[in-house]
């Protein structure tokens, strides 16, 4: 029989694997786990992983490579994983070595797992059908190192998603969408009606796309425009300041997150009359899985943004056809950008 091989390096991505492993019905399984140095995302990930359904696990730990070894390991790593084939390859990432497994690695089919916003971003980049030849000399350089040893970066096969978005199919690519059915099934039964709101945070600040004086006004302004009790859950990458804590009362207090936060929400035990966030992708996620909860995304002013403009408005456009409703509330701003059920 053959193996199924599932590449990831991230919270959301070992979740979507583990939606993808039950939609397939894969069996003989290969988890690699690729841990970078952030020990949160690393704890994360060990947190969801659960020994019993897998049936291989690999670990590939920043941690306790030098930097200066890094190379030569992950040849080492895609030597070994080569020497199999496999059924389904599914890789939560499309970066440099998750592009030479891909390239190396033989499979029947290999899909692309979901990992936020940048799935959107990846999609788009892979629909150009000469996107080799629009990389980087810096991309071209990492790639080619690799030849050197003996491997592949040209990825002959088509990528397939496995995805909750709304993605348009590509040349010969499939598009397979899921509505975290798995998850769902798993955990959400168990979740009470509350009328309360969770609000997502974003590491604005600390990507330093809005100053901290900005980023807080608009906390302030969701707390005055919603009259439920608020729980505000930080991004795991975003610090929270004395000034936001400062905001807390009876009815708005701040809940550390415990791994990705689809998980944090069904852990609560709570179904949400509404979840509020920015430009994150994670509530377009949610609105597959929370089907009655109102879902908004709070638009920030172009004006209020440091850079990625851009990036900003094509990720509140994402959001028109979908439940997610995109509100300005701002003084002087338009009420609603879009709302569709």
């Amino acid at each position: 029989m053959l193996k199924n091989l599932f590449v990831v390096r991230s919270p959301l991505q070992l979740l979507n694997a583990i939606e993808a492993r039950e939609a397939f019905n894969c069996e003989n399984t290969v988890l690699l786990l690729m841990f970078n140095t952030n020990q949160k995302n690393t704890q994360q990930m060990r947190d969801l992983y659960i020994e019993k359904d897998w049936g291989e696990l690999i670990e590939y730990d920043l941690k306790f490579i030098p930097r200066w070894k890094r190379l030569v390991a992950q040849i080492l790593l895609v030597k070994m994983l080569k020497k199999q084939s496999y059924q389904y390859l599914f890789s939560g990432d499309f970066g440099t070595i998750n592009q030479i497994i891909m390239a190396n690695c033989h499979s029947e089919e290999a899909y692309i797992l979901d990992d936020g916003t940048t799935t959107i971003f990846t999609h788009k980049k892979l629909a150009a059908q000469n996107y080799l030849s629009n990389l980087s000399f810096g991309k071209r350089l990492k790639l080619y190192r690799y030849v050197i040893a003996g491997l592949k970066f040209y990825i002959k096969q088509p990528l397939h998603f496995f995805t909750v978005y709304n993605l348009v199919t590509n040349h010969n690519e499939k598009i397979i969408n899921h509505s975290f059915e798995f998850l769902r099934a798993n955990q959400l039964q168990q979740n009470v009606n509350k009328d309360v709101m969770y609000l997502l945070g974003q590491s604005l600040v600390d990507g330093q796309w809005m100053s901290d004086e900005s980023y807080l006004n608009y906390i302030k302004l969701i707390i005055a425009r919603y009259p439920q009790d608020i729980i505000y859950i930080p991004h795991r990458s975003e610090a929270v300041t004395p000034q936001l804590m400062a905001l807390e009362n009876e009815h708005f207090r701040i809940q550390a997150s415990t791994g990705p936060i689809e998980i944090t929400m069904l852990n609560s035990d709570a179904y949400p009359s509404t979840i509020v966030s920015f430009c994150s992708a994670a509530l377009f996620n949610l609105s597959k899985i929370y089907t009655q909860t109102k879902i908004d995304a709070i638009k920030i002013e172009p004006k209020d943004l440091l850079k990625s403009q851009d990036v900003v408005k094509k990720l509140y456009d994402f959001f028109e056809g979908t439940r997610v409703e995109v509100i300005s509330i701002k003084q002087g701003s338009e009420s609603t950008s879009s709302s569709h059920n």
